[in-house]
Formats: structure tokens, C-alpha cells, sequence
């Protein structure tokens, strides 16, 4: 997949810099996204633990902490892309004119000692917003199973240094005095084989499409071979219009607790675009 290279066009600001006489012309551009992200738990020989988050961009590697928990020992580390231009289908297209259906996401992975040491599960949602605290989009979670063995989502117990990947949808709650998070978690016959593993790589594709039609695919960067494949139509989210119009998306990883022993997860290659 190649992603789209037009951008809407913004009207250029004239730019009044402090204490000069002269004005310039600034260049508006879409931002840049980070190409690759790292969420990591340190170890070192003395001193506390530190968990922190790493982002790659055309200048270098930026260090940021790692969020604040929803609840105590949750280690919430989230990194957004608040938005991404969504270009409209071109001239001879059926539906030319209209803005593009399908948001893609792509990118590589790679656990090291996530699956094995924690009980953590990263999240990856298209047509996305939130905060370290709430979220909204339409995904799916990778990871140790996170539901009790009795909860009809749960996927049945699989070995540690494993993973699976589950479809997710994520939702806020508004009432008169509050919004609250909600989000669903879709066990069988939508769990994938836990057949993700720690210190291997993996490309992951994730199609978020208007309606609530979702698709994820897992491939083993070794072997070549498709390990997964799931495609579902949301209809459970209570914000199912609004996330329609949503471009941003999310890469998360939820419930990473201070631990003893190292960890570290990265994406990287990461890409986008529409179709």
C-alpha cells in the first residue's frame, strides 16, 4: 500500500516576530508523525525503575514519561496522532469529491519481555481521539488476556510469552455533569490464536472504514505467514457517527506496571493514509 501524498491546502500567516519591524511568511504543512515509537521499562543496575516513551522523527528520537494511570499500577503509556489529512476520491471514481472511506495504519513490532514479564496489552485504534484516559476509535487489543476466565469475551488460556489480538471499540459516556470511558472488548470466535510471541517481529495492518467495519491482519516478519485475520462491523459503540469523522489514531500499551524486570515494546515504519 502506498499512502496518498496530497494535503489540503492552508492559507499561509503573516507572522509578527517580537521586537522586529520586518514580517515573514510562514509555510503552513501537515505535521509530522513519528515514523517509529518505543514504550520501555528500564531496569537499571542502581536506583528506581524508569518507565518512559521514546518517538522517532526526521530530527532524532524524542524522551517523554510515560502517562499518568487511570488506576493505581495501570502504567499507561499512549502515543496519538491527533489527526491525518483525508483526501477526497479523485476525478473519475464512482464517488468522486467524496472524502475517502477506509483510514489503513501499518507498521512493524516488536515485544521484548512485554508478553513474558507483564500482564500488559497494547491497543492500536483507527479513526481516533483521547487523553491517557479516554479514548474513542475502533481497533483491537494485543496482548495477555486482560477478562476473567468466566467473562463470555475472555479467549480460552494461552501460554506465557504469548499473545492474542481481540477487536476492541472505545466510547466516552456523556452525561448532564460528566463523561465517563466505556469500551468493549470482543472475545470468540474473534480471538486470534496466541500466537504472538515476545523478541520476534511482526508487521500488523489495521482498515478502520465508515459504518463501523473493522479489519486487522498480524504477519511473522520470519516466516512470511499471515498468523491472523479478523474483519467485524462495530455496531456496539454509542459514538458511532462522531468516530465516522475522526482521522487521528492511537498506539497504546495499558496496564504495564512497575515491574522487576525490564521490558520493551516498539513500533516502527509506522504509516498511514486512505483509500
Amino acid at each position: 500500500m502506498s499512502a496518498p501524498q496530497t494535503f489540503p491546502s492552508v492559507a499561509p500567516e503573516v507572522v509578527q516576530w517580537a521586537g522586529a519591524a520586518q514580517r515573514s511568511v510562514a509555510v503552513s504543512a501537515a505535521p509530522e508523525a513519528a515514523s517509529a515509537v518505543a514504550f520501555e521499562h528500564a531496569v537499571p543496575a542502581s536506583g528506581p525503575p524508569t518507565d518512559f516513551m521514546l518517538e522517532r522523527y526526521s530530527w532524532g528520537w524524542q524522551t517523554l514519561p510515560r502517562h499518568f494511570d487511570k488506576a493505581a499500577g495501570d502504567g499507561s503509556f499512549v502515543h496519538y496522532v491527533a489527526g491525518t489529512p483525508r483526501p477526497l476520491y479523485p476525478a473519475g471514481h464512482p464517488e468522486a469529491g467524496q472524502r475517502m472511506r477506509t483510514q489503513w495504519l501499518v507498521f512493524k513490532f516488536r515485544s521484548d519481555g512485554v508478553f513474558t514479564s507483564t500482564g500488559a496489552h497494547i491497543a492500536v485504534l483507527g479513526r481516533a481521539e483521547g487523553t491517557a484516559t479516554w479514548n474513542r476509535g475502533r481497533g483491537f487489543a494485543l496482548g495477555r488476556q486482560v477478562l476473567l476466565p468466566d467473562d463470555p469475551n475472555a479467549c480460552p488460556p494461552a501460554p506465557v510469552g504469548t499473545a492474542y489480538t481481540q477487536p476492541e471499540t472505545w466510547w466516552t459516556e456523556t452525561t448532564a455533569d460528566r463523561q465517563s470511558p466505556r469500551s468493549r472488548v470482543f472475545g470468540p470466535p474473534l480471538c486470534s490464536p496466541p500466537a504472538v510471541l515476545d523478541f520476534r517481529d511482526y508487521v500488523l495492518a489495521l482498515h478502520v472504514a465508515d459504518g463501523g467495519w473493522v479489519a486487522h491482519w498480524v504477519v511473522d516478519l520470519q516466516t512470511g505467514e499471515q498468523i491472523l485475520g479478523t474483519a467485524w462491523r462495530d455496531t456496539v459503540n454509542g459514538e458511532s457517527a462522531l468516530i465516522d469523522g475522526l482521522t487521528g489514531y492511537a498506539i497504546a500499551l495499558v496496564f504495564g506496571a512497575t515491574q522487576a524486570t525490564p521490558w520493551k515494546f516498539t513500533a516502527y515504519d509506522i504509516a498511514s493514509g486512505w483509500f
